[in-house]
């Protein structure tokens, strides 16, 4: 699922609908959305790999031409709570900035986010939060950082569904229920029932965001249809078209399987061909095309 949120912000419309949603209001004010660019950079060193992975934007200030800010979407591996998290992004952004004197011999602001996902609550805490018992005239040598933490667990379905963008509130509505199947094809069924956006059920988004449910959700036919009846024909029938074309290449990868497995082991093309419905010039493709 970690892919599948950098999936989601991939697409720049919907990268600044997450940012708007999420970023306080006093901040969207200095931002100039237009002018965001996905970074290629990575801050993550090797410490941290098991623990986030990043994806990072670069925007420019409205009051100056050349004042930009780098804002950093930490995904959280773990999905659980680590109340050290605030320790994991002090180290992030000393790399981050390490990175930036490297490379450009100045620095520039990093904002970053703490996106969690997971099943528990999580009461974020910040790093002078987590000192205890320390005198007041101490306080100012503590490093301190302010963090935008989403906790996807925390957030109602109708907040959700009422972020300005229908593929934003689709997919993190996914992800909300990824840990449940049959509850993750009724709220999607939901969302799509509910949308008056004839584009973005036409649209190239929907697709792809219809098989990505198909793959995390593993639904069966009968459910899938059962779930579909109140739906209009035409979008009932563009999802049923894609679930049997995925269900389908699902298929014929098993039989790939099959096909490789069985003649490593000696079997017979003829055998292949009867076990897996494919005559044995088929089978012999497949043979020549995918064998090491």
């Amino acid at each position: 699922m970690i892919n599948f949120f950098k999936f989601i912000v991939s697409n720049k419309e919907v990268a600044i609908a997450f940012l708007k949603s999420f970023l306080p209001e006093s901040i969207v004010k200095l931002i100039d959305f237009d002018s965001l660019a996905y970074e290629q950079e990575s801050y993550i060193d090797k410490d941290l790999k098991e623990s986030f992975s990043d994806v990072i934007f670069k925007l420019r200030l409205k009051i100056e031409q050349d004042l930009y800010v780098f804002i950093s979407i930490l995904i959280e591996h773990k999905s659980y709570p680590d109340k050290f998290t605030p320790v994991q992004v002090l180290k992030y952004l000393a790399s981050g900035y390490e990175k930036q004197l490297k490379r450009d011999k100045k620095l520039t602001l990093i904002l970053p986010f703490i996106y969690y996902h997971g099943k528990e609550n999580w009461k974020y805490k910040k790093l002078n939060e987590l000192i205890e018992n320390l005198p007041e005239e101490l306080h100012r040598f503590v490093p301190v950082h302010d963090t935008v933490f989403i906790d996807l667990n925390k957030m109602s379905d109708k907040q959700l569904q009422g972020l300005n963008n229908m593929f934003l509130a689709s997919a993190l509505m996914m992800q909300k229920y990824s840990y449940d199947h049959q509850i993750l094809l009724v709220k999607f069924i939901e969302i799509i029932k509910s949308t008056q956006d004839k584009e973005f059920i036409e649209g190239n988004l929907f697709m792809e965001l219809l098989v990505i449910m198909f793959k995390v959700s593993q639904v069966d036919e009968k459910l899938l249809l059962k779930s579909l009846k109140e739906l209009p024909s035409k979008t009932k029938s563009k999802i049923m078209t894609l679930y049997q074309r995925i269900e389908q290449k699902g298929e014929y990868k098993t039989k790939i399987q099959v096909i490789l497995n069985g003649h490593k082991a000696g079997v017979s093309i003829k055998i292949l061909a009867t076990l897996t419905n494919l005559s044995e010039a088929e089978v012999i493709d497949i043979i020549q095309k995918y064998q090491n």
